[in-house]
């Protein structure tokens, strides 16, 4: 297969708007223009996340579908989505805009292109290492494939929300563009407790397995900020010892979030999502059958059969 060529064209802003033929923003939500965040979004850094969705079955104009779906979706109930941080613990509903890319490839989305989308460019790439209080808070790409097939890649900032919470708003987006009945109202009000572990330095190289913990704490329903806490185990001491230095490790499960059920209007629920991408180094291709593959690239080549035999000593552990 001939390296796929990817066009890209220069990013636009999409404001709130409840009707695709107009680029005015609605006032914020009712009650203050300032959402508060919450202790565990406070505690995350502004880095940078990223997820590609890829959709094997075509729809009519999916980057002018999308675009207008986003535009609506952030003017329905999620303003905040379209704000900036203000710098002092809150998210400005300043009703501005999010970053959209439309771009095309060069190949058909078939199974032989599915194995190689982490090698094309189909995100939105942040300045830098870290999401500035002034940059939009989300970033999408959508790129049409020769088959008629696309994907969407979204890049946003992960003091906005989690997994859960980006698989809920792309849902909705979903919803708008199939023209289904919009979601229930989402919540962002400060419903969380933190409830991390003290960092006592003995350990510089942990392993953490973020969870979910949304029924926990009591969120709202259609919570869609950070709510997940990490269990920090010790499987990176071995490598460490052996001259392998690694400032941490996550390993997060992303398959009940919902990104496999974002439909944008193939139908029939073959329209859905069929690969989850986390930034550049997780590749996970959905399998027709419920199985799922994964592939990652999370420790050196030369660290790999360490990091395997860590990994069995917790499991045989737990």
């Amino acid at each position: 297969m001939k390296a796929a060529v990817v066009t890209k064209s220069s990013p636009v802003l999409v404001t709130p708007s409840e009707s695709a033929e107009t680029t005015a923003a609605p006032p914020p939500p009712a009650g203050g223009a300032t959402v508060a965040l919450s202790p565990l979004d406070l505690i995350m850094f502004p880095f940078p996340m990223k997820l590609l969705l890829a959709f094997d079955r075509p729809i009519h104009n999916p980057v002018a579908t999308i675009k207008a779906a986003l535009s609506r979706t952030l003017a329905h109930c999620y303003h905040p989505v379209a704000g900036r941080l203000d710098g002092e613990g809150g998210i400005a509903c300043t009703g501005e805009d999010v970053a959209f890319v439309a771009a095309s490839a060069s190949c058909d989305l078939d199974e032989e292109a599915m194995a190689t989308l982490q090698h094309m460019d189909l995100t939105v790439r942040c300045p830098g290492p870290f999401c500035r209080d002034e940059d939009p808070l989300l970033l999408v790409q959508v790129t049409d494939f020769s088959s008629g097939g696309f994907t969407v890649g979204v890049t946003w900032n992960h003091v906005l929300a989690d997994g859960k919470g980006i698989a809920q708003f792309l849902q909705a987006v979903g919803e708008v563009a199939c023209r289904r009945r919009r979601s229930s109202r989402p919540s962002r009000r400060c419903r969380t407790r933190a409830a991390m572990s003290p960092d006592d330095g003995d350990d510089p190289a942990p392993i953490a397995f973020p969870c979910n913990v949304r029924r926990l704490v009591g969120a709202a329903a259609g919570y869609y900020g950070n709510c997940v806490v990490g269990q920090v185990g010790d499987a990176a001491v071995e490598a460490r010892r052996r001259g392998c230095w690694y400032d941490g490790l996550a390993v997060v499960s992303w398959l009940n979030l919902g990104f496999d059920v974002v439909d944008i209007g193939g139908g029939g629920g073959g329209g859905a999502a069929r690969v989850m991408w986390h930034e550049d180094c997780t590749l996970v291709p959905g399998c027709r059958g419920g199985a799922v593959n994964v592939s990652a690239l999370c420790v050196k080549p030369e660290h790999a059969d360490v990091f395997l035999r860590e990994l069995a000593s917790l499991a045989a552990a737990t």
